[in-house]
C-alpha cells in the first residue's frame, strides 16, 4: 500500500524521523514516485530529506539512478550518520533545494 508525505510516494518502512542533538529534526524517505500536482512520475524516485523544523524539502533525488538495494543501503546509512556527515553526504549526492 502506497503512502504519501508531501509529493513523495513511498511504501514499506523506509521513512524515519531523526532528531539531532542540536534540536534539528529531519525526516528521511525512500520514495518510489513523485506527485507533481496530480501527475505521478515513477521515474522520479530516490531518497528525500525533509527539514521538520522549517517544514521544507532540503534535498531529493539522492541515489535516483541506483538500484533499489543500493538506495535501501544508503537510506540506512543516512539515518545513522551524525548531522555534519549527513549534510555533507546529501550536499554531494542529491539535488539541494
Amino acid at each position: 500500500m502506497s503512502k504519501r508525505i508531501g509529493p513523495f510516494i513511498y511504501s514499506g518502512e523506509h521513512i524515519k524521523t531523526v532528531k539531532y542533538p542540536s534540536g534539528d529534526i529531519y525526516t528521511f524517505v525512500l520514495y518510489s514516485a513523485y506527485n507533481a500536482m496530480g501527475l505521478v512520475g515513477k521515474e522520479n524516485n530516490g531518497i528525500a530529506v525533509l527539514d521538520e523544523n522549517n517544514k521544507a524539502v532540503v534535498c531529493d533525488k539522492i541515489m535516483c539512478s541506483e538500484s533499489t538495494d543500493r538506495k535501501i543501503e544508503t537510506f540506512h546509512k543516512l539515518i545513522n550518520l551524525d548531522f555534519n556527515d549527513m549534510y555533507s553526504f546529501i550536499s554531494e549526492n542529491g539535488e539541494m533545494r
